[in-house]
C-alpha cells in the first residue's frame, strides 16, 4: 500500500551510456493522465501533463549520482529545477545541491507536495493561498543558502491558532558569518481569536540565529504591541525566542467580544520586559496590567506550556485591587452591588484554556469607606452560587419589600483541585462562613454558605446561569 497508481497514462523516453565506472542516463517522463501515490505524496494529472527529466551520472562502486540536471514541472502548481550529487552511503546522502523553485501555487502545492510531510505538526493543517518562488543550496550535506521571495501568500491554521493575510518579502538565510537581511510585511491577521493590523518587519540573521533590526508596532484590536527588540535561535538542542516590548492599552470591550466571553469595559496594557520561549514553553518575565472595572488586575508568572499543541498549560499569579463591583455586577446581569472588591487568584492552571487548579479570594477591602448596598436580586444569586445547601437569615415577611440592603463585608474563597472546590467566604459562620455579613443595625442580612465541598464543573454551571439570568437548580 506505499505506491499506487489509477489509469496512469504515462511515456517514459531514456538514455544510457556506459562510462568507466558507471553510467549517464537522461530520460525524460510525461504524465497525461491518472493518479500516483508514492507514500507520503498523492500527485493527480489535471489538464496539462506533469513532467520530470533527469540526466544522471551514476557510478555503483562509489554508490554516487552526479545530478547534472533535474526538472519537474506540475502546471499550476509546482515548478522546480537543480543539480547537485547524492552518495547514498552517506549519512547525510545530499552531498551537493542547487536548487531553484521557479513556481509555487497554493493551496495545491500545499495539499499536494507539503501538508503530507507535515501531517501531525502545527503546520499540517493549513489553509494557503498565493504564491512563492525561492532557491536553496546545499555544500558538504549541510543546508548553506535559502532565498524566499513571498507573493502573496495568505496563511491559516484551521483550528483558529492564528492567520496572516497577504504576507509579502524576500527572506534571506546562509550559514555564514556575513549577515543576510530580510524583509516581511502583511496585511492583517489573527492569533486565536484577536485581530492584528498591517506590519512590517526588517529582519537580520547570520548562522543560526536571527533578530530584529529596528522596533515594529503591530496593531492589536485597537491598541498596539511596540516590540523594542526580537531574537530568535534554532540550535541543535531546539527552537528559542526573547523579545521586549510594551503592550498599548487595548479595549477589553473589543477583547472579550472577539473571544465569545461576556462584554465588558476597561484596559489591557503592560510593560513586557522578557517573553521567552524554549523548548515548548512561554514565558512572560514582565507584569501584565488590566484597568477595568475601575480597578487594577495584575498579572505574573505568566507561563505557557505547548502554547500551539493539543493540549496548552497556562500558569499565572492574579492580583485584583479596589475593583468596582457596580459597575462589575452590572456588565453581567447579576444584580446590583456597591462596594469595592480585592482577590488574588494564586496558582493558576489552565490545561486547554480551562481551569484544573487554583487558589482564589475575593473580599470586601478592609477598611472600604464605600458604600455598601446589595440588591435582593444579588443576594438571591449570591445564595445559588454559594453551594449546595445556601442558607441565611434572609426573612421574606417584610425583607422582600425591600430593594436593596446594606452590608459590612462580603467575599468568597475557593480552591480548586480535582474537580473540586474547597469553598470559604469572609469569615467563619455557624455551621457554615458569610458570604454576605450584614452590619450591625437592621435591616439587617446574612447570606450564609454551608457547602465546603463544591463540585467545578456545577459551580461554573450555575454561575453561568446566573450571570445571563436564567434559572438556577441547586442540587
Amino acid at each position: 500500500g506505499r505506491y499506487a497508481g489509477e489509469q496512469v497514462k504515462a511515456t517514459l523516453n531514456g538514455k544510457a551510456r556506459p562510462r568507466r565506472y558507471g553510467w549517464e542516463i537522461e530520460s525524460r517522463l510525461t504524465a497525461r493522465q491518472g493518479a500516483v501515490y508514492l507514500e507520503p505524496l498523492y500527485v493527480e494529472v489535471a489538464e496539462e501533463p506533469v513532467v520530470a527529466e533527469l540526466a544522471v551520472g551514476w557510478w555503483s562502486a562509489r554508490r554516487r549520482f552526479r545530478l547534472h540536471s533535474f526538472n519537474y514541472r506540475d502546471p499550476g502548481t509546482l515548478q522546480l529545477a537543480g543539480k547537485g550529487v547524492v552518495e547514498t552511503g552517506h549519512e547525510q546522502p545530499v552531498r551537493e545541491l542547487e536548487l531553484e523553485l521557479q513556481q509555487a501555487v497554493f493551496p495545491v502545492a500545499y495539499e499536494r507536495y507539503l501538508q503530507p510531510w507535515l501531517a501531525g505538526t502545527l503546520a499540517g493543517n493549513l489553509e494557503m493561498a498565493g504564491g512563492l518562488h525561492g532557491r536553496l543550496q546545499v555544500a558538504g550535506g549541510k543546508l548553506t543558502d535559502v532565498s524566499v521571495d513571498l507573493q502573496g501568500v495568505s496563511v491559516s491554521q484551521n483550528d483558529g491558532l492564528f492567520g496572516f493575510d497577504s504576507l509579502t518579502g524576500e527572506l534571506d538565510w546562509s550559514d555564514s558569518t556575513t549577515p543576510e537581511y530580510s524583509t516581511l510585511a502583511w496585511d492583517g491577521g489573527h492569533v486565536y481569536r484577536i485581530d492584528l493590523g498591517a506590519s512590517a518587519l526588517e529582519i537580520e540573521s547570520t548562522g543560526n540565529s536571527v533578530r530584529l533590526i529596528r522596533p515594529v508596532q503591530i496593531p492589536v484590536l485597537d491598541g498596539a504591541l511596540d516590540i523594542e527588540a526580537f531574537g530568535l535561535g534554532y540550535p541543535a538542542e531546539g527552537l528559542h525566542w526573547e523579545f521586549d516590548g510594551i503592550l498599548t492599552p487595548v479595549s477589553l470591550q473589543q477583547m472579550t467580544r472577539a473571544l465569545g466571553w461576556p462584554e465588558f469595559g476597561g484596559k489591557l496594557s503592560g510593560v513586557i520586559p522578557s517573553v521567552r520561549y524554549d523548548r515548548g514553553v512561554l514565558t512572560v518575565g514582565g507584569v501584565l496590567l488590566v484597568r477595568v472595572f475601575d480597578g487594577v488586575v495584575t498579572l505574573r508568572g505568566l507561563q505557557i506550556t505547548d502554547p500551539f499543541g493539543l493540549v496548552p498549560r497556562l500558569q499565572v499569579d492574579a492580583k485584583a485591587e479596589n475593583i468596582d463591583l457596580e459597575t462589575l455586577t452590572g456588565t453581567f446581569s447579576f444584580g446590583r452591588i456597591e462596594g469595592r472588591l480585592d482577590g488574588r487568584v494564586d496558582g493558576l492552571l489552565l490545561e486547554s484554556w480551562r481551569p484544573v487548579a487554583f487558589d482564589a479570594e475575593f473580599a470586601t477591602p478592609v477598611g472600604d469607606k464605600s458604600r455598601h448596598r446589595i440588591s435582593q436580586k444579588a443576594v438571591d444569586n449570591i445564595s445559588n452560587i454559594g453551594g449546595g445547601g445556601v442558607g441565611g437569615a434572609l426573612s421574606r415577611s417584610f425583607l422582600q419589600f425591600l430593594k436593596d440592603f446594606p452590608y459590612a463585608r462580603l467575599g468568597i474563597r475557593c480552591r480548586l483541585e480535582k474537580g473540586v472546590c474547597d469553598m470559604g467566604g469572609v469569615e467563619p459562620a455557624e455551621n457554615g462562613y458569610y458570604l454576605v455579613k450584614g452590619r450591625f443595625l437592621p435591616p439587617r442580612l446574612d447570606v450564609v454558605g454551608y457547602a465546603s465541598r463544591v463540585d467545578w464543573d456545577s459551580l461554573v454551571a450555575q454561575i453561568i446561569a446566573v450571570t445571563r439570568e436564567k434559572g438556577v437548580v441547586v442540587e
